[in-house]
């Protein structure tokens, strides 16, 4: 048996979400969900896992951290102003490959709100001893919309209180439908279908699980290698994985 945890992380533990997935032969089952963690907590339910999906960015474009050093030590600026110099400081090489497979821009973890939850990830991280965080280890960063829409599922929508109203409820059915294999008690479906923050971490064990098994994107080698090591790397699922994560090919379970 193989376990993956999906954390929905924000800037406040009220609103921070985990899930714990067990995984054994041809089935799976949602052993833990909670929302309402610190740092504390989420870091007890990582270590009890074997692969792990975090729900936040973990690392800002190296351009812009360049150009934050440069103003700290009095540096001019001297790359001339343009669309493209303000997307290189907003957005991380893992941004651009998103937008293609979403169709729009994730939130740029340097000019908007989700920087706030990055700086909590980056705590997390470091006392996961993640060095590496293009997901070649056992953490991975996961964004659910584009998880969501990889898998044919609807990606927007959902969240907050007109979401809670129909939307969520049908997005947890549709997927509890689809994922025959997959055991979620009451309690926790009901959970999913009022708080997104919990079926997000449901995303994120999910995705994570794609990642064991070896069926997420990678980055190319060389430059883009090296910005996913140090920007992060969202784990985009194969749109055809989740029918057969709880059947993964032999020796294909990295986490295993």
């Amino acid at each position: 048996m193989t376990r993956t945890v999906g954390i929905d992380l924000a800037s406040q533990a009220n609103t921070t979400a985990g899930c714990v997935v067990s995984w054994s032969g041809t089935t799976a089952t949602v052993e833990h969900l909670w929302v309402g963690m610190d740092d504390a907590a989420v870091l007890t339910m990582v270590g009890e896992c074997d692969t792990v999906g975090i729900d936040a960015p973990f690392g800002w474009p190296r351009p812009f951290a360049r150009f934050v050093a440069d103003q700290a030590m009095g540096q001019p600026e001297t790359v001339p102003w343009s669309p493209a110099r303000r997307d290189d400081l907003r957005f991380r090489r893992t941004d651009v490959v998103v937008r293609v497979a979403l169709g729009r821009w994730p939130l740029s973890v340097s000019s908007d709100l989700i920087a706030i939850t990055a700086m909590r990830c980056a705590g997390l991280l470091a006392a996961m001893n993640v060095e590496d965080r293009s997901g070649a280890g056992r953490v991975v960063e996961v964004y659910p919309a584009v998880a969501l829409r990889q898998w044919g599922f609807r990606s927007t929508g959902y969240k907050g209180i007109a979401g809670r109203a129909t939307a969520l409820p049908e997005l947890v059915g549709c997927l509890r439908s689809r994922c025959g294999w997959l055991d979620i008690p009451e309690s926790f479906a009901r959970l999913c279908a009022t708080s997104d923050h919990a079926f997000d971490a449901l995303v994120c064990a999910l995705v994570a699980r794609a990642a064991a098994v070896g069926a997420t994107g990678q980055p190319e080698d060389g430059e883009e290698r090296e910005h996913a090591r140090v920007e992060g790397w969202i784990a985009i699922p194969a749109a055809d994985v989740l029918g057969r994560l709880a059947r993964p090919s032999p020796g294909g379970d990295r986490a295993g």
